[in-house]
């Protein structure tokens, strides 16, 4: 775990990634922009999620996730001069399988999706778990049902 002083910028931005499930992402896109849960903006959103499907085209690549919770487009653009894509190095694209997902969320042609910074797999059932248990603490956190020192 990183210092409070390396995850908050000077501009006092919280610059960390926000674990979520897929049914609070929804309810927060409900809502429209600035996402945010309460008073806080989410910029950047972490999630553990089943990869449905993955569909690589000239420009973009489309996969489906879903969780417990419920299911949501990614999207990871490709730029046009590069042969390696950047979030997918060392990924291995395996549906029905779970895959670790960093990014943010946008409204992109009327669709709600994640835009895909980086995408790992999941290797170890314990990811998954710890995923969960990071929502349940920023959950409780956000409703201040716990202390939180940073």
């Amino acid at each position: 775990m990183t210092q409070a002083s390396d995850r908050v910028s000077h501009r006092g931005k919280d610059n960390s990634y926000t674990p979520l499930n897929i049914r609070t992402i929804r309810t927060i896109m409900a809502k429209g922009t600035p996402f945010s849960i309460g008073q806080t903006t989410v910029d950047q959103i972490s999630l553990v999620a089943k990869l449905v499907s993955i569909n690589i085209s000239a420009g973009v690549i489309e996969v489906e996730l879903e969780d417990e919770s419920g299911a949501i487009s990614g999207r990871i653009f490709k730029r046009v001069d590069s042969e390696k894509i950047k979030p997918l190095n060392g990924f291995e694209a395996r549906t029905g399988e779970y895959v670790s997902v960093f990014g943010s969320l946008m409204n992109f042609s009327g669709n709600d999706v994640i835009i895909i910074s980086r995408m790992l797999n999941v290797t170890e059932y314990e990811v998954l778990n710890l995923h969960r248990v990071q929502v349940l603490w920023a959950q409780l956190a956000r409703k201040r049902l716990i202390g939180v020192n940073y």
